[in-house]
């Protein structure tokens, strides 16, 4: 299962990120205030969905991806000169102002592209349940 960083040089967006995931039945795996701390926490990870809220002082999300490649996938979560300074075309950019459920259909989306689902288990049973049919058979 891919595991979700947060990754944000303020706690209180961290935070805020992490309740809004964690209500939405995902879990977090670790929440990270630096690049260097991101980059150890990758490490420990087979992949990842890394949500990056702003610039890290000392790492920038085009950085992980080329480092990195298909092993994490990037959502860039920040307001648009943010988004136009990255330059990598394989990251997923979510404009601020947003909604959480903006937010969480990204997060789905990329779980999904990771090839290792960590969508809501109430999710999950829902795409597993039988299709009815629409019509009744005559006889």
């Amino acid at each position: 299962m891919a595991r979700i960083i947060i990754a944000s040089a303020s706690e209180q967006v961290r935070s805020q990120l992490r309740g809004l995931l964690v209500s939405s039945g995902f879990s977090v795996f670790r929440l990270c205030e630096s690049g260097s701390s991101l980059r150890r926490t990758i490490n420990e990870c087979e992949d990842g969905i890394v949500i990056f809220s702003g610039p890290l002082p000392d790492c920038k999300p085009e950085e992980l991806q080329w480092d990195y490649g298909d092993r994490i996938q990037i959502l860039l979560v920040g307001k648009p000169p943010v988004l136009d300074a990255c330059e990598s075309p394989d990251i997923f950019r979510l404009v601020l102002p947003t909604t959480g459920q903006a937010l969480i259909g990204a997060v789905n989306m990329l779980s999904i592209k990771c090839s290792c689902p960590s969508v809501p288990a109430r999710s999950r049973s829902l795409s597993k349940r039988p299709r009815r049919s629409s019509c009744a058979e005559t006889g």
